[in-house]
């Protein structure tokens, strides 16, 4: 009787991670649409006194009355078609890879208690399904490579979820005073003492839980660990957002672990 309960509990376990495991896959598949529609929905909410203050605005009338006061549902209007534009663009450029936006990414990662790093950071196995989708994804055209960043060391401060410290080769870099726009359209001096921050996003990245990574001497920002569920995903940055090259869960780890669900 003890072994059954035993062998049940241990089922029923592999139920619940299997269903997790989908229930993620399931998000970073459904991510771009779900990205399109509520752009679309945005986009077609827009009164009609908003798209022509938006009109009239790229003819040079800035100042129009109804310019200015529409501009909080116009500057909402302009990012949702630049989200628009970016998934149908990769929908139909890279037709067998899901995109997605970063804040998704970071959403669904603190969602399900996984971070990213570089791959070189990876000490988990690739299954061999999963490694020829990775090397036969279809290689980035130049125009959506994705350049290094840097970003300002600040009162302000920075944040993105889910990066790890030197993962992303982080390299402090001596700036004189200037002025800065953020994307708030704030705009902040910067001292001189305030070292400028380098991330290089270039190369391929991998979700997966803590324990799937070396993390020695890296910096992991603000993150939770909790029970994990075994789900890397590997993923590339694009222009505007990610790319994901191959997922995989709990089959690939121990098929025998697998078969007492299907008995």
């Amino acid at each position: 009787m003890k072994f059954f309960n035993k062998k049940q509990n241990q089922t029923d376990t592999l139920l619940q991670e299997r269903a997790i495991v989908e229930a993620i896959h399931r998000e970073f598949d459904e991510a771009g649409e779900k990205l399109l529609q509520e752009a679309l929905a945005i986009i077609n909410k827009g009164t009609d006194d908003v798209h022509k203050a938006m009109r009239l605005k790229k003819l040079g009338f800035t100042n129009a009355e109804i310019v200015t006061k529409t501009e909080p549902q116009q500057k909402l209007i302009e990012i949702s078609e630049k989200d628009a534009e970016l998934v149908q663009y990769y929908r139909q450029t890279y037709l067998f890879l899901k995109f997605l936006k970063e804040e998704q990414l970071d959403a669904i990662c603190k969602k399900y208690n996984l971070i990213y790093a570089p791959v070189a950071n990876y000490i988990g196995d690739v299954p061999e399904k999963n490694l020829r989708e990775i090397e036969q994804a279809q290689p980035l055209k130049k125009e959506d490579e994705i350049m290094p960043g840097t970003f300002w060391n600040s009162e302000v401060g920075f944040s993105m979820f889910g990066f790890i410290g030197t993962g992303l080769k982080l390299l402090k870099l001596n700036e004189p005073l200037k002025e800065i726009e953020l994307e708030t359209e704030e705009t902040i001096k910067v001292k001189q003492q305030n070292p400028r921050i380098f991330k290089d996003k270039r190369g391929l990245f991998i979700a997966a839980p803590q324990s799937h990574f070396n993390l020695e001497g890296l910096k992991s920002e603000g993150l939770g660990f909790f029970k994990e569920v075994k789900d890397p995903i590997v993923f590339r940055y694009v222009r505007g957002g990610i790319q994901v090259l191959s997922k995989w869960g709990l089959e690939a780890y121990d098929e025998a672990l697998i078969n007492p669900i299907n008995n």
